[in-house]
């Protein structure tokens, strides 16, 4: 197809998309719930059957295939404006597809209703919300690392694999699912990624792929990050498309784990989260609170930094940059930062819930 008929359909294609996309409530019901749920219980059931990801074979088909068409150009023609000219055609074409398709199959849900709407929750708060709710966790992870392991000074180890936190994740959201009635659970299937090392230098845990909703996850991260990781690529599949509401709802899932250690991966993402927030403003006060937290804690929450630093290069910044200003083109405003909300939510959700035991000074 010539690219003047990819342009033409991708302009009508962009005014439905518009137009729908405005009412939140009709993306709500008619997408989330009715096609997108078809679509990927559709999906789901065919991909089950094997034991890789299907998503990540046809991203390396389509890829082989992009660069067969650029070769067969070169070879055909020998002026450079002719071959510059065919592999921006075909460029353009696979960008405005792929856009498509994207939203079609998954990106939709970026304009549904946010989670705070249907819990009725703020999403603001003051640094005396957060230096309380720091408080709160701080607390409450000291006293269950003493739980699991008698020793302040050792770190906790998670022995279980990753093919066993993978598994468990479905429980930790079967579990939420039954506590709050937010979504009705079905089931989800997570894989390991065959691109994970590449994923580890371009700085990413997961994703889900949105042509299959197949959900993948760096099986080379750190295990206390894994489990909510797991949770947080499995509430993609649920329609949770913003980046905050999937690590609000991963972490709600593994908080709501029967086992004990998977709830205190939970509160050592929260933590992290936490800290970090209070850090940009406040790097005193976090050192404070730093004081407070058992070393053997503080080897879990500093081991996933560790880990990501000994990757960390040009191509990590480089893809963050690209994945940001793509969460700004799909309704996620705040670009990378959109992933910092989950603190927001956080916080007014133990307010309003009462996530975390209050206790006195």
């Amino acid at each position: 197809m010539k690219l003047r008929y990819h342009i033409i359909i991708f302009v009508c294609f962009l005014i439905f998309f518009n137009l729908f996309s405005r009412n939140p409530e009709n993306v709500e019901y008619w997408y989330t719930q009715q096609f997108y749920l078809s679509y990927s219980r559709f999906m789901l059931a065919v991909t089950s059957y094997f034991s890789f990801s299907v998503g990540d074979i046809l991203y390396i088909i389509a890829g082989v295939y992009i660069l067969y068409r650029i070769i067969r150009i070169f070879k055909k023609h020998s002026l450079w404006k002719f071959r510059l000219l065919h592999t921006a055609k075909i460029g353009i074409k696979f960008c405005l597809i792929f856009y498509m398709l994207f939203n079609i199959t998954w990106g939709l849900n970026n304009y549904n209703f946010p989670i705070s709407h249907q819990l009725n929750i703020e999403t603001i708060y003051t640094d005396e919300d957060l230096e309380k709710l720091i408080q709160k966790i701080i607390f409450t992870t000291n006293l269950l690392h003493s739980e699991l392991i008698n020793d302040s000074l050792q770190a906790l180890q998670i022995e279980k694999s990753t093919e066993e936190i993978i598994k468990d994740g479905s429980e930790g959201l079967k579990n939420l699912a039954d506590e709050t009635n937010w979504f009705t659970y079905r089931t989800l299937s997570v894989k390991k990624s065959i691109f994970s090392l590449p994923l580890t230098y371009m700085g990413f845990s997961g994703y889900i792929n949105p042509f299959t909703t197949e959900a993948q996850v760096n099986y080379m991260i750190p295990k206390t990050t894994l489990i909510v990781t797991t949770s947080h690529e499995m509430s993609h599949q649920l329609g949770y498309a913003k980046e905050s509401e999937a690590n609000f709802i991963g972490f709600l899932a593994a908080h709501s784990h029967s086992d004990k250690k998977y709830v205190y991966a939970s509160n050592i993402f929260a933590l992290r989260y936490c800290l970090n927030t209070l850090a940009k403003n406040n790097p005193n006060k976090t050192e404070e609170y730093l004081s407070h937290i058992y070393p053997g804690v503080i080897d879990n929450l500093t081991e996933n930094t560790i880990f990501w630093s000994n990757y960390k290069g040009i191509t990590d910044s480089f893809f963050k940059f690209f994945y940001s200003n793509f969460l700004k083109i799909n309704n996620q405003k705040e670009g990378i930062h959109s992933y910092n909300k989950f603190v927001a939510l956080l916080i007014n959700y133990d307010k309003a819930y009462k996530l975390y035991p209050s206790f006195e000074n």
